[in-house]
């Protein structure tokens, strides 16, 4: 296998288990314990992973930004049911900000409910996934494909989503805390907080692994966001400390 096939694989897998035996990944990857000592050793020289006796364990708070396909395996079952309560502020003849995050885009299927729907977006899989749909409308913008990514950046990504405004904005981040949210890439996090700032009312989809770190760019506080919605109640300092928004995980 080549070598960046074997770490991204690597990753893919820690994505999803957290915490993995160099045993399991020679298995997994038909590789010999040597090379992937070698691979681990590249992962944590990163700050992706730190090792442990017998194997690696993912570092939650890395402000590595993982590819779409890595981060669409991960958290499946939570990212579902995030969505299915999200699903609840859609509605007729409304209009959306979707962002890149594989979270928000597990909300697609619910589009088919409802009648006349207008997307805005700068993710391909997104644009992609709708293209043949009978009741979305999809505005995608232009600009530059980010590496190992699905989605599109630039100062034209930027201009193009400026002449928007939407009823409801949908996205995901790389992690929170009671301050904000927070984005591993800048280009990310500004097009984020031009969502939040061009739409009525704004929903922040994030699973319980999100909470309490914090990563390199701030995207926004919470004065924004109408709701955060996740899959476990999270700690009783964000209720106190976001009072004029809604944490949804029931």
């Amino acid at each position: 296998m080549i070598p960046q096939n074997r770490l991204d694989e690597i990753k893919k897998l820690m994505s999803i288990h957290r915490t993995v035996t160099t045993k399991d990944l020679c298995e997994k990857l038909y590789s010999s314990p040597s090379t992937i000592r070698r691979d681990l050793i590249e992962l944590e020289n990163a700050g992706i992973v730190r090792r442990i006796h017998g194997g690696a364990t993912l570092i939650a708070n890395t402000t590595t930004d993982f590819s779409y396909a890595i981060r669409a395996a991960s958290q499946k079952a939570e990212k579902e049911y995030i969505t299915k309560i999200a699903s609840n502020y859609l509605r007729d003849d409304m209009s959306l900000f979707i962002d890149t995050s594989t979270t928000a885009s597990y909300i697609l299927p619910y589009f088919e409910q409802f009648a006349n729907i207008t997307i805005i977006t700068h993710c391909i899989e997104i644009a992609y996934h709708l293209k043949n749909s009978s009741s979305a409308k999809v505005f995608v913008a232009g600009g530059q494909i980010k590496r190992f990514s699905s989605a599109i950046i630039g100062e034209q990504t930027f201009d193009y989503l400026s002449n928007f405004r939407a009823d409801l904005s949908i996205i995901s981040c790389k992690c929170l805390d009671t301050a904000g949210f927070y984005e591993a890439d800048y280009t990310i996090a500004n097009l984020k907080r031009l969502m939040v700032q061009q739409a009525t009312k704004s929903i922040l989809l994030c699973d319980s692994t999100k909470f309490d770190t914090s990563s390199t760019y701030s995207v926004s506080d919470f004065v924004n966001i109408d709701a955060i919605i996740t899959d476990k109640k999270p700690d009783d300092s964000y209720f106190s400390a976001l009072s004029n928004t809604s944490i949804l995980w029931r």
